[in-house]
C-alpha cells in the first residue's frame, strides 16, 4: 500500500492497461516537448539553415540512438531569414557525433547536385521520399 491506501494491484484494476499506456504516452510527449525546446534554443544561438533549402536543427545528448526526422514543404518557408524546404531534425548522441557529421556532409553534397535534389523533390509520399534520399546519398555518405 502507498499513501493513497491502494496497492499496485488495486491501481492496475482501477485504471487497467489504458492508464499505463496513457502514462507512457505522457512521458514520451514530455520528452518531445523538451527536445523541441532545446532545439529551438540551439537555433536561436546559431541558425542551421543552409544552401539549397535545408535546415539542420539538432541537439546533442548523452546516450540513446541517433534519431533524424525529415520534414518537407513543397512551397518552402522562412527559417531565420532563409527559405527552407527540408528540415532534418536530429537528436545526436555524443558518441555518434563523428558519424552524424559525415551523414550531414553527405546529404548536403547530395542536395548540391541538382539531379539528386530533383529525385528528392519528385517524391510523392514518405516512402518515396526516404528511397530518394537513400538513392541521392548512396555515394556521398560512405
Amino acid at each position: 500500500m502507498n499513501e493513497t491506501g491502494m496497492t499496485l494491484a488495486q491501481a492496475w484494476n482501477y485504471g487497467g492497461l489504458l492508464m499505463w499506456v496513457l502514462a507512457a504516452l505522457s512521458v514520451v510527449a514530455l520528452a518531445i516537448v523538451l527536445y523541441l525546446l532545446f532545439a529551438q534554443r540551439r537555433e536561436a544561438l546559431m541558425p542551421t539553415a543552409m544552401e539549397n533549402g535545408i535546415a539542420w536543427p539538432h541537439v546533442r545528448m548523452e546516450g540513446g540512438p541517433l534519431t533524424v526526422a525529415i520534414g518537407r514543404s513543397r512551397l518552402g518557408f522562412d527559417w531565420h531569414g532563409r527559405k527552407v524546404r527540408y528540415v532534418f531534425l536530429a537528436a545526436i548522441p555524443v558518441a555518434s557525433s563523428g558519424f552524424y557529421a559525415k551523414l550531414m556532409a553527405g546529404i548536403i553534397r547530395a542536395f548540391d547536385d541538382a539531379k539528386k535534389r530533383g529525385w528528392v523533390e519528385a517524391a510523392t509520399d514518405r516512402g518515396n521520399l526516404w528511397r530518394a534520399i537513400l538513392k541521392a546519398t548512396r555515394v556521398t555518405t560512405k
